[in-house]
């Protein structure tokens, strides 16, 4: 049996929780079913959930049991899905936060450019290497607003210590949380990598300088090009992994260093 209050959803005794005299609003109800309906696969889940995780301040092993049970797929892995996986991760997050403002009815933040960044690099937190998912996600959120190089130097230690060899994913969205705080310094939409060259996309409002795009092009990165729709390439062919690391943190720094 499992007893729920308007306030609870786990199981405890009535009588080590409410004294006497509560009012009977507020008592326990008993969670029942007609005798011998059957209860579906995912109810059987979550109740199991819920009598599992009593402690206080359980409420977020609950939830991230109930997101699995609903199949929201690897939030902050390689696959996902539903609106997350039709949007984006980057854009769900800003549209929920969006949305959680307007329904407190909180003033609404500045328009912030938040880079995408598509290099096809796996770069993720393995389950294996951080097994426990709250402190992936925490990584994650420490990660997300991690504004310095020194920022990023100090997770990757603290990763090495805690966790042993960073592996290459790891060490993948490293570099790329480097590369998207050097874009939002030059309001960087987006970065892709297809292969064959290298785009970058600026924010209309982005201060970049034609005439320092023309000069890089024909001092330092040949084939360098600016198109007016705000939109940087460089033909780089044939590029893999650490290569294209290097190449967008190189066409940034001279960016912001010009």
């Amino acid at each position: 049996m499992v007893w729920l209050t308007p306030s609870l959803t786990f199981p405890l005794p009535v009588a080590t929780l409410y004294p006497y005299g509560l009012p009977f609003s507020l008592l326990p109800r008993p969670l029942g079913l007609p005798k011998g309906a059957p209860l579906p696969k995912d109810a059987q889940k979550r109740l199991q959930i819920i009598k599992e995780f009593t402690d206080p301040g359980s409420g977020f092993q609950i939830a991230s049991h109930d997101l699995e049970i609903r199949g929201a797929g690897n939030l902050v892995g390689m696959s996902q899905s539903g609106h997350i996986s039709a949007v984006g991760y980057e854009m769900y997050i800003t549209l929920m936060e969006k949305a959680v403002r307007e329904l407190k009815g909180e003033p609404l933040r500045e328009e912030e450019v938040r880079p995408e960044i598509n290099l096809g690099l796996p770069a993720f937190i393995p389950d294996e290497y951080i097994t426990d998912m709250h402190r992936r996600l925490v990584t994650y959120k420490r990660l997300s607003m991690a504004a310095t190089d020194e920022d990023v130097n100090d997770i990757r230690e603290e990763l090495a210590d805690c966790f042993g060899f960073v592996p290459p994913q790891v060490e993948n969205l490293l570099e790329v949380i480097g590369i998207r705080n050097r874009l939002k310094a030059v309001m960087g939409e987006r970065m892709d990598y297809n292969g064959k060259g290298l785009t970058i996309a600026f924010h209309r409002e982005s201060t970049i300088d034609p005439a320092m795009i023309l000069h890089l092009s024909k001092t330092r990165m040949k084939g360098l090009r600016l198109t007016p729709d705000h939109r940087l390439s460089l033909t780089l062919p044939g590029l893999k992994d650490d290569d294209i690391l290097r190449q967008a943190k190189n066409i940034l720094e001279e960016l912001t260093a010009s």
